[in-house]
């Protein structure tokens, strides 16, 4: 049963008295529903199809292609979803003068924000990549805020910058256009540590180089200063051996007692590595790191007896090897290190502070 009244419309089921559908044509209100009754709203194509669909109960619109499957759907819980069963789904926001200025594309899996002049000034893509600024004179910047809403991270394309400031808006850290990078100041110290992939954690006698703003100081956690040298490709050598100069200038394990042309012994032996290494040349064969400051393992035998803490070190006739430096004139210009350890009969490998003279 219908009513009509000045402006408006009203639907009542037969022999009740409720309002299940009303048209007001003052305040322009559709009701429908309500009183027990599911108030939806249906739209069909020229074919009869239902093309959208509004469902009161089931608080949801859907809308549906010419074959009955679902194009778009916005649901009880707040999800909109666009697109599937062969339709694309894009979302288009226009401007107050008919512009695109941000377009989602589904089937792109792209999101772009476009200038005024149409030109893109955001771009998001489908492998991943953030591109902001450029087309429209605009220029891309990412500020990153903590919970106070203060700015901690700022990225300028422009200065070509990154900015780190503390709780209190000073700057702690810089990366610069003159590829400067800076940390620390403002009671912050500015500190670089490095960890091997077997760090276990982050903490700092892990890291096994360690740039102290505060002390000033760079720390190695490896022992000695080593630099290559090309050794004789006609001898075979390891670390640990005592080196010596050939008749052509290049490197071999020594073979004789008190040799002047000692030159030191190949770093990396026992607990020992060498911390820097100079004249390193990437792809040059027969190049060895011979230890020039600090503390290396050696090769040693006991051809002129026992070898005893602080001893000092020179060839022997056991090659690659060291002995005990016993005859000052003859050590003379032959010396390689002092020992930090003793040695009592055999071959071996001790430690020793470097010491060439």
């Amino acid at each position: 049963m219908s009513e009509n009244f000045e402006g408006s419309v009203s639907i009542r089921p037969n022999g009740g008295d409720n309002v299940t559908i009303s048209l007001n044509a003052e305040t322009g209100d559709i009701l429908l529903g309500g009183f027990g009754r599911d108030g939806d709203l249906t739209f069909l194509d020229s074919s009869g199809k239902p093309r959208i669909s509004m469902n009161g109960s089931g608080n949801h619109i859907t809308i549906r292609n010419s074959a009955g499957n679902t194009v778009a759907s916005l649901g009880s819980n707040g999800n909109l979803s666009l697109g599937g069963t062969g339709s694309d789904g894009d979302i288009t926001l226009k401007d107050s003068n008919n512009r695109n200025r941000i377009r989602i594309d589904a089937d792109a899996q792209r999101l772009r924000i476009l200038a005024t002049n149409g030109e893109t000034v955001v771009d998001l893509g489908r492998n991943g990549n953030l591109a902001l600024g450029g087309g429209g004179n605009s220029d891309g910047d990412l500020a990153l805020k903590d919970s106070s809403g203060n700015n901690r991270i700022n990225f300028d394309a422009q200065n070509h910058e990154m900015i780190i400031r503390d709780a209190s808006n000073s700057v702690i850290g810089s990366l610069g256009r003159n590829a400067n990078l800076r940390l620390g100041s403002n009671g912050h110290d500015g500190d670089i540590l490095l960890y091997p992939s077997s760090a276990a954690n982050h903490a700092d006698n892990a890291a096994t180089i360690h740039l102290d703003g505060n002390a000033g100081d760079i720390i190695l956690r490896n022992a000695d200063c080593a630099e290559e040298f090309t050794v004789s490709s006609a001898v075979t050598s390891a670390p640990g051996d005592v080196m010596v100069l050939d008749k052509d200038g290049l490197l071999r394990p020594c073979i004789k007692a008190f040799d002047t042309g000692a030159v030191g012994v190949i770093s990396g032996a026992g607990l020992y590595k060498p911390g820097i290494v100079l004249d390193r040349q990437n792809g040059e064969k027969n190049r060895s790191p011979i230890a020039l400051v600090g503390k290396v393992y050696v090769s040693v035998t006991d051809q002129n007896g026992p070898i005893q803490i602080g001893d000092l070190l020179t060839t022997s006739d056991v090659s690659g090897h060291a002995m005990k430096a016993s005859d000052a004139i003859k050590s003379f210009g032959a010396v390689i290190g002092k020992a930090l350890s003793n040695h009592d009969h055999g071959k071996g490998s001790i430690p020793m502070v470097i010491a060439l003279q």
